[in-house]
């Protein structure tokens, strides 16, 4: 729909069916205050993906809230260009999150990634198109933390399957995952439920395959 009204493209939109994590049971995580609560991002390394700026975000967090939940930056850079990846390595190391964060390398299949995370985070700087990492995530029944612009705001229903922040906000984004790092058990499974009841409604092959027969 973004594109649609940015294009100004006469017509209906039918979103992309996603593959993805549909056997899975939902998993809830008691967000107990002795338990980590883990935060995922996961995509192509460069500026517009707004790694920095999570990163700046964990930097803002209370001590107590670093300590109860760790951060995953999962994606590779493209050109042969590290540039964004040196420059996040070097804020993780300045801000002292080497306990907090880890990176890891792309992945052709990254459901072991979606698996491990209880939230996904996409602080895209610039507006998405249509936030695929976002479909993805609700396919493994997992909600997702995401900039309030573009194609985002199409796929997550704020404080129902997700959250949103105002765009390039650290502050913004480090209140929005300290308030999700302590929910309780029900209201994470409740989350989750509905990630997973989007998903499957609006963005699977199936209902892909409907909407384009009607």
């Amino acid at each position: 729909l973004a594109t649609k009204k940015a294009f100004n493209i006469v017509g209906d939109v039918i979103y992309n069916g996603v593959a993805a994590g549909n056997d899975l049971e939902i998993e809830g995580v008691s967000n107990d205050l002795t338990l980590k609560t883990n935060f995922l991002i996961i995509g192509r390394i460069n500026d517009w993906k707004g790694q920095d700026l999570l990163l700046k975000a964990v930097f803002r967090l209370d001590l107590a809230v670093k300590k109860r939940i760790q951060v995953r930056i999962v994606g590779g850079t493209f050109g042969g260009d590290n540039s964004a990846l040196v420059e996040l390595h070097r804020l993780v190391e300045q801000h002292k999150l080497s306990d907090v964060v880890r990176f890891y390398d792309f992945s052709d299949d990254p459901s072991e990634h979606y698996i491990w995370a209880d939230w996904t985070v996409v602080p895209s700087k610039r507006p998405e198109p249509f936030g695929r990492v976002a479909i993805e995530s609700f396919a493994f029944s997992k909600p997702v933390i995401a900039a309030n612009h573009g194609g985002l705001t199409e796929i997550i229903t704020d404080q129902e399957n997700g959250y949103l922040f105002e765009p390039n906000s650290s502050e913004g984004l480090a209140s929005t995952i300290q308030f999700a790092s302590r929910q309780s058990k029900s209201e994470f499974n409740q989350f989750c439920i509905a990630a997973k009841a989007e998903y499957v409604q609006r963005f699977s092959e199936l209902s892909y395959q409907l909407n384009l027969y009607k």
